[in-house]
């Protein structure tokens, strides 16, 4: 397997890291060198990278390797996941095995009686990490809780809480976040109960017949109203927000996989997206090329990344968490509130997928429009089963939806030139950079006007002293 050779100070970095390729199949070990840590890698693979630890251990009497993955590369950051890698490879030379630790770890959560965070984390190891966002989110003072005190009226209670909160907060009914999260809940609670049938009677069960139908959304930006987005979008200041809509618009992505898109998951050379089944809805990996300028867009974006994400940024938001943990833009939704604001219409982040799926439908082959937009081919059993299309035949169904979307601007041109270029698009640390040193200028030009006339009266009295 492959070694990594330290740099001129005898160091790995991040940008390294970064540099290493991606696999067009199997997986590459890339280790590091001994006199940093023994034993600490990178594995490559097709659509992501992971740091991993690997060691000798006795199992079951017989002397094997034992290989433990830390974490996702741009998820951990390298300083933390060799802290990590030092304690695993302690652990396996006192001979104690990470993974047997783990599953006992989970053998005592059922002994000891399950609580909502032990059972989301099970959960979780199954259906990835972004798993039950909303139960963590909406129910975070229950996580603590045991299963037993999770109770059919509590449950009644909270679904409508949260409808009164989204209503009064956002204006909206409530409905469709407050469904979200009681079938998250009970989803998880079922994953759970087939594992350990003590678990107990599902609490969401009780809220059947109380649960409201979610209402069906229709949102989108109208077709005479493109031509005002492109005209009111390159207003905006919020420079990675800005390009998260255009992105959202232009491939129909959802918005928890764009908002959090890695540089990893974009092969500049192939020109293809790539993302990793554990972060799709559907659980199947994505792969799809983009119009030449997404293209340009995500070379530019991936250039100005530091911490190995495409839209970097924080943002603000409100109720609970104030503002995001991650370093990507989690919510662009004021960016669009405020371009709709100005054009006169109303749209949310899921309806720039609208958009995008309603332009695209009579321009572009059915099966290739599902695809692009990761939707299920199933129903049809031969277009589920048999509809193997081949990236590239894909590449010109992306570009004729972006000339599409496009060409509703008054200079289409002119459009394509900034999403490619950044043309215009001052980033935000340079623009306030810009605003301080402007008002640096008016204030030191007020001092300078200010020492003048106090030079000119020192000057006068001088001229006064010398005739007297």
């Amino acid at each position: 397997m492959p070694s990594l050779a330290a740099n001129g100070r005898g160091q790995i970095t991040e940008r390294m890291i970064e540099g290493l390729a991606l696999t067009d199949k199997g997986q590459v070990l890339w280790w590091f060198p001994p006199e940093i840590l023994k034993g600490f890698g990178v594995l490559c693979g097709k659509t992501s990278k992971s740091y991993v630890v690997q060691a000798k251990i006795t199992v079951n009497g017989r002397r094997r390797d034992r290989r433990v993955t830390i974490g996702t590369v741009g998820v951990w950051t390298l300083d933390d996941a060799l802290a990590k890698g030092r304690e695993l490879l302690r652990m396996m030379e006192d001979g104690i095995d990470p993974k047997a630790v783990a599953s006992a770890a989970e053998a005592d959560a059922e002994v000891e009686g399950w609580t909502l965070k032990s059972m989301l984390e099970r959960v979780r190891r199954k259906k990835g990490a972004g798993y039950g966002g909303d139960v963590e989110r909406w129910l975070s003072d229950w996580m603590d809780l045991p299963a037993e005190q999770i109770t059919g009226r509590l449950v009644n209670d909270r679904y409508h809480w949260i409808i009164d909160d989204v209503k009064a907060r956002r204006g909206t009914s409530g409905i469709t976040s407050a469904n979200k999260v009681m079938r998250e809940l009970k989803a998880i609670w079922n994953y759970i109960d087939a594992i350990d049938e003590e678990l107990g009677r599902n609490p969401v069960r009780g809220l059947k017949h109380d649960m409201l139908p979610t209402p069906t959304k229709s949102d989108r930006i109208p077709s005479d109203g493109l031509a005002g987005f492109w005209r009111e979008i390159w207003a905006e200041p919020f420079e990675a927000g800005r390009d998260l809509v255009i992105f959202l618009l232009l491939t129909g992505m959802r918005r928890g996989v764009g908002c959090s898109l890695a540089v990893d998951e974009w092969d500049s050379r192939e020109r293809v997206l790539r993302v990793a089944g554990e972060r799709m809805k559907s659980g199947r990996s994505f792969e799809v090329p983009v119009s030449a300028e997404i293209a340009a867009m995500l070379d530019r974006r991936a250039g100005l990344s530091r911490h190995g994400y495409i839209f970097e940024g924080k943002t603000a938001g409100r109720g609970k968490r104030r503002v995001s943990d991650e370093p990507w833009v989690k919510e662009p939704r004021y960016v669009l509130d405020r371009v709709g604001g100005r054009c006169g219409w109303k749209c949310s982040v899921h309806g720039l997928r609208r958009t995008m799926n309603s332009e695209a439908i009579g321009i572009i082959d059915p099966t290739f429009r599902k695809i692009l937009m990761a939707h299920s081919l199933g129903g049809e059993v031969n277009e589920a089963n048999y509809s193997v299309v081949d990236v590239e035949a894909l590449r010109p169904a992306a570009q004729a939806v972006t000339d599409r979307l496009i060409g509703y601007a008054e200079d289409a041109d002119e459009v394509r030139g900034r999403i490619q270029s950044g043309a215009g698009c001052v980033p935000d640390w340079k623009a306030k950079a810009a605003e301080q040193l402007d008002r640096n200028l008016v204030e030191a030009s007020k001092r300078a006007n200010d020492n003048s006339d106090v030079i000119e009266a020192a000057l006068k009295r001088g001229e006064m002293l010398k005739e007297v």
